[in-house]
């Protein structure tokens, strides 16, 4: 599905398992925080974030679009991104005996 503002012609995929939807969105934001309630920041990240972009506005409304969809649906929707090595690990299953947080 469209999901453009990083770059151009960027696209999520959507994967429906037993229990719920995976929702790769690729590299729409960079880490969990950016898109859930409990927002921490990783400031290199942010700022790479912002010179690697080609549409900010449509970037930021994307990632806004997609905090949305985690508030309203995130018991039926896990997002996760391909630069989150925390999330892609819980996603994965890589994890045992939980995933480990960033501070």
């Amino acid at each position: 599905m469209p999901l453009a503002g990083h770059s151009a012609g960027h696209c999520a995929v959507a994967v429906r398992t037993a229990d719920r939807w995976l929702l790769h969105a690729g590299d729409a934001f960079y880490y969990d925080g950016q898109i859930t309630s409990d927002r921490w920041a990783i400031p290199l990240w942010d700022a790479f974030e912002e010179v690697t972009e080609v549409d900010r506005p449509l970037r930021v409304g994307n990632q806004a679009r997609l905090r949305e969809l985690v508030r309203e649906h995130g018991d039926e929707v896990r997002v996760f991104s391909a630069h989150d090595p925390w999330a892609f690990a819980e996603v994965a299953g890589l994890a045992r005996g939980g995933v480990p947080s960033m501070p």
